[in-house]
Parts: structure tokens; C-alpha cells; sequence
């Protein structure tokens, strides 16, 4: 099921997603404002971190493929399934 982890990763984020709407309904079925008191550099801490995930992410993204993780031929035509019978034209 979890071979090739894209299906852990959405598990993963569902589950957090389902954690934080319950937090967030609790919230509103006792009817009070959530107030987490948290340090400043925290906030800044998330915030960097969460920019250096996603730039890092873009640009190894965009490094192209590495040996081991695509392996395909570049050229489309090639990459075709052999079984398939018909042609789009």
C-alpha cells in the first residue's frame, strides 16, 4: 500500500487536517476564541522553516531526474506502453 510513500504523505496530511478541524470544533462547541500564548521567535521559526521547505522543494523539483528516481527515457514516444494497440492521431 505504502510502497512508494505518495500515499503515506496524504495520509499523513489527512490525518492532520482531521486533528486540526476537531481542535477547531471543540473550539467552537464550547463557543471560546482559541488563545495559544507561544514565544515570538516561534512564530518566525514556522514561518522560515516553512519558506525554506518550499523553495528547497522548488528547486530540487526542478534539478531534473536523478538515477534511481526516473530512469525513463526523456522522449515521450519511447516511455509508451508496448501493449497499447491504439494510436491517437
Amino acid at each position: 500500500m505504502f510502497e512508494d510513500k505518495n500515499n503515506l504523505v496524504g495520509i499523513i496530511l489527512l490525518m492532520a487536517c482531521g486533528i486540526s478541524a476537531g481542535v477547531m470544533l471543540g473550539y467552537i462547541n464550547t463557543g471560546t476564541l482559541p488563545d495559544w500564548d507561544v514565544p515570538a521567535w516561534l512564530y518566525w521559526g514556522v514561518i522560515i522553516g516553512g519558506l525554506a521547505l518550499m523553495f528547497g522543494g522548488f528547486i530540487l523539483s526542478r534539478r531534473g531526474p536523478k538515477l534511481g528516481n526516473d530512469v525513463r527515457s526523456p522522449r515521450r514516444w519511447f516511455r509508451r506502453d508496448k501493449s497499447e494497440t491504439h494510436f491517437v492521431g
